[in-house]
């Protein structure tokens, strides 16, 4: 039982964590939003300027959504952390693409200084890893009929 416990928190801490780096990520973002699509250029997938505003704000949208749910625990019987898993994958295959056709050096994800790509996608490994773990003890170590914590 202890374990469970233990497991418990540690998931709870890595969401919080994660949720507080999604949530300064976004900070800046929001604050120049015109900066920031100009960084979604910089990827050459979206070529109509009135489409990346669009674009950064749907992103900014969507990381403030999930750094809140994370701080808060709200978990949608996993969702919210499938969604994490789900946008960082496609950002990282974004990242991917844009580094190796278009010699991508700031993948802009951390306006607060820059991340070469390859900094990026490890960052990206870990959170993709720090995710699964906390899936892990969603539907293995803490089930719901133990826990009424989900």
């Amino acid at each position: 039982m202890k374990t469970k416990i233990n497991h418990y928190i540690a998931s709870r801490c890595l969401e919080m964590l994660i949720g507080i780096y999604f949530l300064l990520g976004a900070l800046p973002k929001g604050m120049d939003i015109d900066k920031f699509a100009v960084q979604i250029a910089a990827y050459k997938v979206i070529v109509s300027p009135h489409l990346l505003f669009y674009a950064a704000l749907f992103t900014l949208f969507v990381e403030i959504a999930l750094g809140i749910a994370l701080i808060t625990g709200l978990r949608l019987k996993g969702l919210t952390i499938i969604v994490m898993q789900a946008m960082l994958i496609f950002f990282s295959t974004l990242i991917t693409y844009a580094w190796i056709n278009y010699g991508l050096e700031d993948c802009g994800c951390f306006p607060f200084f820059k991340m070469s790509p390859q900094i990026s996608l490890i960052k990206n490994a870990f959170l993709i890893i720090s995710g699964l773990y906390i899936l892990w003890v969603i539907y293995r170590v803490c089930p719901v009929q133990e826990a009424n914590w989900r």
